[in-house]
C-alpha cells in the first residue's frame, strides 16, 4: 500500500472510533500511520479496505490492530479455519475406506499432520472413539490456529516460523536435552 492509502485506512479509523482517538496527539497518530505501513506494506488496498471495514463493523469501539486486518485478508483469501469436528469426519471416512495396514490420505495438511502425531494405527485400533475425538479436534484446532496465523504473515520477511524437518528437531531437543544432564 501506499502512504496515501495507509493514511485514508488511519484517518477511517480514527473516524470510526472517536473516543480513543481523542487520546491520540499528531505525533501519535504518525506512528500509529508508521507502523500500520510497516505491517500492512504488502497487502493492497482493495483487499485493506473491506478487511478495515469488517473489523471496525465488528469491532467493540476500539482501535483495531494492523494484525486484525491481515487476518481478515488472509481469511478472505483462503476461508475460515476448519473446525476439528469437521476434520474427524474425514479420519472416519479414511479410516473406512483404507484401514489400519494402509497408508491414510488427505486433502487438508493439518488433517494430515494432527493424524501422524495421534498414530494412525492407534486411531484405527482404538476402542475409545469419544475420547479419540476428543483428543483429535483438540490437536487440529491447535494446528489450524498456528497454520491460520503462520498463512496470514507468511509473505512478511522474518516473520515466518521456520519449520524443521522431524530428525532435526528430534536431534535439537536430543542435544539440549544432553547439555541440560537429561541424557539423550
Amino acid at each position: 500500500m501506499t502512504p496515501s492509502e495507509i493514511a485514508k485506512l488511519i484517518t477511517i479509523t480514527l473516524a470510526s472510533c472517536p473516543t480513543p482517538a481523542s487520546f491520540l496527539d499528531t505525533a501519535a497518530i504518525e506512528d500509529m500511520t508508521a507502523a500500520w505501513a510497516f505491517v500492512l506494506d504488502d497487502i493492497a488496498a482493495t483487499d485493506a479496505l473491506p478487511a478495515l471495514k469488517r473489523v471496525l463493523a465488528e469491532g467493540d469501539g476500539k482501535i483495531p490492530a494492523p494484525g486484525q486486518i491481515r487476518k481478515i485478508v488472509d481469511m478472505a483469501a483462503h476461508g475460515r479455519k476448519r473446525h476439528g469436528g469437521d476434520a474427524w469426519g474425514d479420519v472416519l471416512r479414511e479410516i473406512g475406506r483404507t484401514g489400519r495396514y494402509r497408508s491414510p490420505q488427505f486433502a487438508d495438511a493439518v488433517t494430515a499432520r494432527a493424524v501422524a502425531r495421534l498414530g494412525w494405527r492407534e486411531l484405527c485400533d482404538s476402542d475409545n472413539a469419544v475420547a479419540d475425538r476428543a483428543r483429535f479436534v483438540q490437536l487440529y484446532d491447535q494446528l489450524a490456529t498456528e497454520a491460520v496465523s503462520d498463512r496470514a504473515v507468511a509473505s512478511l520477511p522474518g516473520v515466518a516460523r521456520p519449520a524443521l524437518p522431524p530428525s532435526a528437531a528430534h536431534e535439537l531437543v536430543g542435544a539440549v536435552a544432553k547439555r541440560l544432564g537429561g541424557g539423550s
